[in-house]
């Protein structure tokens, strides 16, 4: 699904609820789904080329005309899709079923996309009303996500809409290339889907029923006398979740495809280990060297838990804080004020029972409500995915586990507990999965390139945040004609080719060695106030603190002072 929001009231909407109408199948395993909220060119290209071959549907919502499709750069601008080339690779892609173009006039597009092999298309014969489209849509996708047919499902929704609407509607709000005025449309006839001459059965097409993931996993026997194993749910589970995202784990299944073999179990946590952000990935191998039920690997069950709800708190808030301080009019709900704010004056000494993930989902509101973007744009989404029953069931249960852990009786930590354990944390990471599409980084040596009769550029040596103590061997050189942050921590997008994009995540992830002129990498989470400064924790030892003040890290000292009278000024 790739949505391109420029002034849409209902665009949103339309996101969240096909996200609801699918998840049920999503959650049975029958389909998976992938989003780009704010899309350019190369986000809609990259969503097929992550799921080479597994894409059905591909939905556009947003404003397009009979030629094109009014899309967002990276840096925000608008950039147009014109349809031949879009029909060209969308024609090319093995398996997809239906393009639904949910936007203005977009009858144009549909002579070149089934002249370019697509099956079946859904589109617009005139302007469209917002809300119209977005009951258009929801009503498709909740008639499709509950086993009709595509073309049961088009039917269904333009009865829907047609019920709702009557023959005539006013456009108001329009998904068109510039605004109209108001005239009559006719709903049922302003959608229509159309089948080209490679269509085949398409119009009987369905969501399967069933478990379709093809990911044969090899699972070890129970040991005798013991009811469970652990370290069997987690890793399968955060390995097909990374599947759309990360392209280490699609070549692991295309291998394990061709070989016919299932994947090693230990494999599965490996590669999700690699692909999730080190301070995650960290989390998820210490968790699997030890299978053996116990305190001892609750204790690490709830460091993974913690490192995962941290690392995202910090990516939502450096782009809160950025976003607050040049915006003098923010709007602030009730409860995120108190969340926030709780935030900005936390002690350290607060820390380990702090509910990061109550600040995730206070900053995501926030932004929500100010219409910003965040990044990863997948972050969108992420409040709907963490109150889904199963998610925030799962949620609890491991915040409460992390308030009563250290006077946690160690004979209450059995196989039945673990395994419970090791269940909601499957539940509660597989919605942070879209993460292992980017890399945490960090731009070092930044020079200078000056020749004769060319624009000066900067060659940057990005170094990969991967490996305990030290860096990736995936370091290489990148020319950029600006000067980025150098020796900061950086979250940045994988995707290959076009513009890099990316958001510092300092000052509440540092990396010790890089302020000190260090080779190698040693990375902190911020912990909260001490004194006159703050304390920041060791990400692969927490008993290690980091002391940072005005006389001993100045800088760093500087911006979280900024961090908190920003945020403290607007509340």
């Amino acid at each position: 699904m790739a949505f391109a929001d420029d002034g849409l009231p209902a665009l949103n909407a339309e996101r969240k609820g096909i996200t609801d109408a699918l998840y049920p199948a999503k959650a049975r395993g029958s389909i998976d789904f992938a989003i780009e909220p704010s899309s350019g060119i190369a986000d809609i290209f990259q969503l097929f080329i992550r799921n080479d071959g597994r894409g059905a549907v591909f939905h556009y919502g947003g404003h397009a005309s009979k030629s094109t499709l009014e899309l967002k750069a990276v840096d925000g601008a608008g950039e147009v899709a014109h349809a031949e080339g879009l029909a060209d690779f969308l024609g090319r892609q093995r398996g997809l079923q239906l393009v639904f173009l949910n936007a203005c006039s977009t009858v144009g597009h549909v002579e070149l996309l089934l002249a370019a092999g697509v099956k079946a298309v859904i589109a617009t014969a005139a302007p469209v009303n917002d809300e119209i489209a977005r009951d258009f849509a929801l009503s498709f996708y909740r008639s499709l996500g509950g086993g009709r047919c595509i073309q049961d499902a088009f039917l269904d929704a333009a009865a829907e809409v047609k019920s709702r609407s009557g023959d005539a509607a006013p456009i108001m709000e329009t998904r068109g290339i510039g605004r109209l005025g108001a005239e009559p449309i006719d709903p049922i006839m302003l959608w229509a889907l159309h089948v080209g001459p490679s269509a085949g059965d398409v119009l009987n097409w369905k969501i399967p029923t069933e478990d379709t993931r093809t990911v044969k996993i090899a699972l070890p026997e129970p040991e005798r006398g013991r009811a469970n194993v652990l370290n069997t749910v987690l890793g399968p589970r955060l390995f097909e979740a990374a599947a759309p995202y990360c392209w280490e784990v699609q070549d692991c299944i295309r291998n394990a495809g061709r070989t016919g073999e299932p994947i090693d179990i230990d494999a599965t946590w490996e590669e999700v280990a690699k692909a999730f952000p080190f301070p995650v990935g960290l989390g998820i191998r210490r968790l699997n060297a030890d299978s053996n039920a116990g305190r001892e690997w609750l204790t690490d069950a709830v460091g993974l838990y913690k490192a995962t709800s941290k690392f995202f708190a910090f990516v939502v808030m450096i782009q809160l804080w950025e976003n607050v301080r040049t915006n003098n009019k923010w709007k602030w709900a009730t409860d995120q004020r108190e969340i926030v704010l709780n935030f900005s004056k936390l002690v350290a000494d607060d820390d380990p029972t702090f509910d990061y993930v109550g600040l995730i989902l206070a900053g995501l509101e926030s932004l929500r409500v100010n219409d910003v973007t965040p990044f990863p744009p997948q972050c969108a989404d992420l409040s709907q995915a963490l109150s889904m029953p199963a998610v925030a069931e799962a949620r609890a249960g491991l915040q409460a586990l992390q308030g009563r852990l250290a006077d946690f009786p160690a004979d209450m930590a059995d196989d039945a507990l673990c395994a419970q354990t090791e269940a909601q944390l499957a539940h509660f990471l597989a919605p942070f999965a879209f993460i292992t599409g980017y890399d945490l980084a960090a731009f070092k040596d930044i020079k200078i390139l000056q020749s004769r009769m060319k624009v000066i550029q900067f060659r940057h040596l990005k170094v990969r945040l991967a490996q305990i103590s030290t860096v990736s061997s995936k370091d290489n050189a990148v020319n950029y004609d600006f000067y980025a942050d150098n020796d900061s921590v950086l979250l940045m997008d994988r995707m290959k080719g076009g513009s890099p994009r990316w958001i510092n995540l300092t000052p509440f992830i540092i990396d010790q060695n890089a302020l000190n002129g260090q080779s190698g990498s040693k990375l902190h989470f911020f912990a909260g106030r001490q004194a006159e400064g703050s304390v920041f924790r060791f990400i692969e030892n927490e008993k290690r603190t980091m002391d940072i003040d005005a006389q001993s890290y100045p800088e760093i000292h500087d911006q979280i002072l900024d961090f908190r009278s920003t945020i403290e000024r607007q509340l």
